[in-house]
């Protein structure tokens, strides 16, 4: 099954521009919007009908509880149980690392090339908890390779967490080689998704990887407020929320002790706050659903064909490439650093704003990201474009 034609048509910013800008965001899709409408539909319903449910009303906790499911499908886990939303990629990541019980001497591995959303809780981490944290410093090729974080870790090394794509390179770190050896040495991998969720499929339970956190508003055509993170039971054993709230994953014992208790500590809710985003949880309810129904190796496939295509193309006008032509190593993002000329990119980028093409120029790069609903015209479009400049 291939990619269908219609789905272009629920992103209306494809009418707009040639849109090449996933990896920043989706740029709106309908699906939110008529997700948007059923909310308040049902928030009127259920109002009316004085329907109850704690912090909220019933029928969002069974779209949530829903939306649960398909997120599970999506990164491959060990159950729905272990999905917690939360606004963004590093509310997640955040939620975990400050809860982890730490004990002194432990450390953490990062990279030093990591995006804020990944770098930035481990090193609040550090400062909290007084723990290490080690960077991986940066590549010349700017490749974040498994076997440099597995030399940097050592018998203290409690976490490792990384981005499965880098927002900056569109690399593609290989998860099953980290993630096996973190396994067998009893390490946690907590993995940032947003670059890869919707567009390439994900493996967390075959990978080895115990926590996922993404956004929604690339991939997967949420919304930005909306986002979840993913956590097996083994992890969040080790995890004690750092905010409570009334919720059915804690309860509070009362005097003489004043406790918070928690019925199933591994499972995931445990991490949400009181009142959920139901909004934008209906948004990412529709849109995952959307995706596994188109099927994401059907999209990768599709994604990948063009970003080939591209590439090929690219190489033939004389541009310098960062990016890699092995599948294993990119995830639809196509990195430019060098126009092949005395032309500079950012001369090159300003051109093809020019030609109403929209993508990112960030990093002294310019970035090409792919998504369900670019066409193989796209990429014609956006080669003639860099044709045209090259020539002037």
């Amino acid at each position: 099954m291939s990619v269908p034609a219609s789905v272009r048509e629920l992103f209306p910013v494809t009418k707009r521009c040639t849109y090449f800008d996933v990896a920043y965001d989706c740029g709106g899709c309908l699906l939110g919007r008529a997700a948007a409408q059923r909310f308040f539909d049902d928030w009127e319903v259920s109002a009316s009908e004085n329907e109850r449910g704690g912090p909220g009303r019933g029928v969002f906790f069974r779209e949530l509880d829903e939306a649960r499911e398909y997120l599970n499908e999506l990164v491959g886990g060990t159950g729905p149980q272990q999905i917690a939303f939360a606004r963004n990629t590093n509310e997640g990541i955040n939620a975990l690392l400050q809860g982890f019980d730490f004990r002194e001497g432990d450390n953490i591995v990062t990279d030093a090339g990591e995006h804020q959303s990944v770098i930035m809780p481990c090193v609040n981490a550090g400062q909290f908890k007084g723990i290490e944290v080690r960077a991986l410093p940066e590549r010349e090729d700017r490749k974040i390779l498994a076997e440099d974080l597995i030399a940097l870790a050592n018998e203290r090394t409690r976490i490792i967490a990384v981005s499965h794509v880098q927002s900056a390179t569109g690399w593609c770190m290989d998860l099953a080689k980290l993630g096996a050896w973190c396994r067998e040495h009893g390490v946690f991998l907590i993995v940032d998704a947003i670059q890869s969720l919707g567009i390439k499929p994900f493996r967390a339970e075959e990978w080895g990887v115990d926590a996922v956190a993404a956004g929604s508003y690339k991939g997967l055509c949420g919304s930005e407020s909306a986002g979840f993170v993913y956590a097996d039971r083994a992890l969040l054993e080790h995890v004690t929320p750092v905010y409570s709230a009334a919720g059915f994953a804690v309860t509070l014992k009362k005097a003489p002790d004043w406790k918070l208790e928690y019925p199933d500590p591994g499972a995931a809710k445990k991490l949400e706050n009181s009142t959920l985003d139901n909004l934008g949880g209906y948004v990412l309810h529709d849109s995952v659903r959307f995706l596994l129904d188109l099927g994401i190796e059907n999209i990768w496939e599709h994604v990948n064909g063009i970003y080939h295509h591209l590439y090929d193309g690219f190489r033939a006008l004389g541009l310098e490439i960062l990016s890699s032509e092995d599948d294993a190593e990119h995830a639809g993002s196509l990195l430019l650093k060098g126009t092949g000329t005395e032309k500079s990119l950012g001369d090159l980028f300003d051109f093809l704003r020019s030609r109403n093409i929209c993508l990112s120029f960030s990093h002294g790069f310019i970035r090409v990201s792919i998504g369900v609903f670019n066409t193989p015209d796209d990429a014609d479009i956006l080669l003639a474009a860099v044709k045209e400049f090259l020539a002037a």
